[in-house]
């Protein structure tokens, strides 16, 4: 039991919903040696904090709970804000023109990911893509209209490498999520 709880804890904290299989390989790395692998099933099926979902996957109460506070937060915050900057036309720097119609750069799709976050009436906006797609290009240039409006910026990421690259082409002050909680925590978050 001890196991699973602490292998649960473990995993949502990086995933919302995961495999049975995760779940036992994570309490076998954990609590190598001291496993019964019997009694793991019998541990994983009785857990009163577990939801089983459809394909082998699961969650948890706390997770679940966590999601509908956060699907609710966002609901309740959209278009109940004013834009950070209408008026910035995102990669219309000389740089960003001779990239475009000299080198072949297409800045179509960052161009209106920046333009859609900046004219956001939403509290919260869910910038994604997959490597290479030019999110670290598109918060550069998200910066510069964050900062023609006047408005502070704050930058989070959750691993000291992806804060030096934010901090090496996005902004200087890029910290931690753990950095984060840890202000939040000891009362520093306006710092």
């Amino acid at each position: 039991k001890e196991a699973v709880n602490y292998s649960l804890e473990h995993l949502t904290e990086r995933k919302s919903v995961l495999t049975i299989d995760e779940l036992k390989n994570e309490c076998l790395k954990n609590f190598c040696g001291n496993i019964d692998y019997k009694k793991l099933d019998e541990a994983i099926s009785k857990n009163n904090e577990i939801v089983f979902l459809n394909d082998n996957k699961i969650t948890t109460i706390q997770t679940q709970k966590e999601e509908i506070r956060a699907v609710e937060f966002v609901n309740r915050t959209k278009e109940k804000y004013k834009s950070i900057n209408e008026n910035f036309v995102a990669f219309s720097d000389e740089k960003s023109i001779y990239k475009e119609t000299v080198k072949g750069h297409d800045y179509k799709e960052q161009r209106q990911a920046v333009k859609e976050i900046l004219t956001s009436e939403d509290q919260t906006v869910i910038f994604r893509g997959v490597a290479g797609s030019g999110k670290t290009t598109t918060l550069a240039e998200l910066e510069k209209g964050i900062c023609n409006s006047g408005t502070k910026s704050f930058y989070f990421a959750p691993s000291t490498t992806a804060v030096n690259e934010l901090k090496k082409d996005v902004s200087p002050n890029a910290k931690t999520v753990a950095n984060l909680i840890t202000r939040y925590e000891k009362g520093l978050f306006d710092n």
